[in-house]
């Protein structure tokens, strides 16, 4: 096996490189990322653009050789390299953990193209912390001929042995600030499951199908369960259209969450 780290990544909606933010352990994420990839015991290399584009972590680099095609980029590279399976990671998966990776690794059988983890929240097959064979190689090469750069899309035709993970959250990437402080309140009080109550008004209710549910959580932050409903269900809304109410009073997405608390969420126009 050898593992692939992504860094060619913009970090646009971040506005700063992800892969050096420093967690509260002091540790950059990259760096803790390739701290708990080395606990396999295999090859690290990092995947880059080009040649010319600054290395993220002291590894051996390993270029593009097909230009703008994302991750999918980096799995041909990799595949056209080496003979091995490859495992692709992403370098923004602040609260990936060792265990999590040896669970892919022992998952692994060559009966199958991709071993991948289920996405907690839509449960579609995740392809940044995945394993693929090296039989996947002319399929990808001809899924980019047709232009294709979608990552999930080209796992979702493998034929693919998807686990359900046992750390829910170790695939949690970080892309925004409120992505960021959710990881960071994560680590620093650990990981629980709470049941809260959501309230749906106008749009989201339209979006929702449901004026009111009983939702099970692993957020810290108000911030982060509205970005876990919004991607679970797609909801139109982003955070900055709408205010927050939280047990009858207006607060803060920086707030806590708790078990029992309820939320809900207003268009300012609807919220009086």
């Amino acid at each position: 096996m050898k593992i692939i780290l992504l860094s060619g990544g913009k970090s646009q909606r971040m506005g700063r490189n992800k892969l050096l933010l420093q967690r509260p352990d002091g540790r950059t994420v990259v760096g803790a990322i390739i701290a708990h990839a080395r606990t396999l015991g295999h090859e690290i290399f990092l995947s880059v653009r080009d040649a010319s584009q600054p290395a993220d972590a002291d590894l051996p680099l390993l270029p593009d050789r097909i230009p703008g095609a994302g991750p999918l980029g980096a799995l041909h590279a990799a595949l056209d390299t080496f003979t091995e399976p490859i495992l692709l990671l992403a370098g923004d998966l602040a609260l990936l953990d060792a265990d999590t990776l040896r669970q892919l690794s022992e998952a692994h059988s060559p009966a199958f193209q991709a071993t991948c983890f289920a996405n907690r929240l839509d449960r579609q097959p995740e392809p940044l912390c995945a394993l693929y064979a090296p039989a996947c190689l002319p399929l990808l090469e001809e899924f980019l001929t047709q232009k294709r750069h979608c990552a999930r899309g080209f796992l979702q035709l493998l034929d693919a042995n998807v686990i359900e993970l046992l750390n829910p959250v170790a695939l949690d990437n970080v892309n925004t600030e409120d992505d960021w402080r959710e990881a960071c309140a994560k680590m620093q009080s650990g990981i629980r499951a709470c049941e809260v109550t959501i309230h749906y008004h106008a749009m989201l209710r339209e979006a929702r199908g449901v004026a009111e549910e009983r939702y099970h959580t692993y957020a810290r932050t108000a911030a982060g369960l509205y970005a876990e409903l919004q991607f679970q269900y797609r909801l139109p809304l982003q955070r900055a259209d709408l205010r927050l109410a939280k047990n009858q009073e207006f607060t803060d997405w920086e707030t806590d969450v708790s078990a029992g608390d309820e939320f809900i969420f207003l268009q300012p126009f609807s919220g009086g």
